[in-house]
């Protein structure tokens, strides 16, 4: 494929943070919103021959494909928490809803 596919994504948050008393453990609980612009359209062919010779005997040398990427609810509604341990160790988790389902989740070290 030539070019490059692009994703671009805005997300506005806004949360609470809390902590232990010994300042060991801090979490925190926000909700926001995101847009993701991404739409492209792409086209390209590939080598059967390259990748398979007994494939190309029986569907020929060459695969077109070509891809229309729009999202259906550009805007989504996102909520997420995190927990981190001994301020080195962040553990966090975040979640699309209503339109658009997503979900992340991750582990940070800081030193």
């Amino acid at each position: 494929m030539e070019g490059k596919l692009y994703y671009h994504y805005l997300s506005f948050k806004a949360g609470v943070q809390f902590y232990n008393k010994s300042n060991t453990q801090r979490f925190a609980f926000w909700g926001g919103s995101m847009y993701v612009n991404n739409r492209q359209t792409f086209s390209s062919t590939v080598d059967i021959e390259e990748i398979s010779p007994e494939v190309a005997q029986i569907i020929g040398n060459v695969a077109s494909y070509s891809g229309d990427v729009t999202p259906i609810h550009p805007w989504n509604v996102i909520a997420g928490a995190s927990w981190t341990l001994k301020n080195h160790h962040r553990i966090y988790c975040e979640g699309g809803l209503f339109q658009r389902k997503q979900f992340s989740m991750g582990y940070t070290f800081q030193w």
